[in-house]
């Protein structure tokens, strides 16, 4: 989608192709550019580090050895991108985790 009111890049870490699709026709409806898909955290880590994207929509169950709260703990080290928690797992457990990573909680 060309925009000449691009407000940034977007790359979309998700499994679940259908989701994928359907969350890259909502960031680029509100005028961002994805410019990378990854379904396992390992392809996300090598796509952020080449796109420098402007904004990570991380899933928090991925394909792969490490889960997207992992992912984010290891781009830490190279990248301050912000990054959108999608998950429909809301537990303690992941909410601890994901607040390491320097994020922050929208209230309900």
């Amino acid at each position: 989608m060309e925009n000449n009111y691009l407000k940034g890049t977007v790359i979309i870490v998700e499994d679940d192709m259908l989701l994928a699709i359907v969350e890259e026709r909502i960031v680029e409806k509100i005028g961002f550019k994805v410019v990378a898909k990854a379904s396992s955290g390992e392809d996300a880590i090598k796509k952020i580090k080449e796109h420098q994207p402007d904004v990570v929509l991380m899933d928090v169950s991925i394909n792969g050895d490490i889960d997207g709260i992992e992912v984010v703990s290891r781009i830490r080290s190279f990248s301050t991108v912000p990054v959108i928690y999608i998950s429909g797992n809301s537990d303690n457990k992941h909410i601890v985790r994901a607040k390491k990573n320097r994020v922050c909680r929208l209230p309900r």
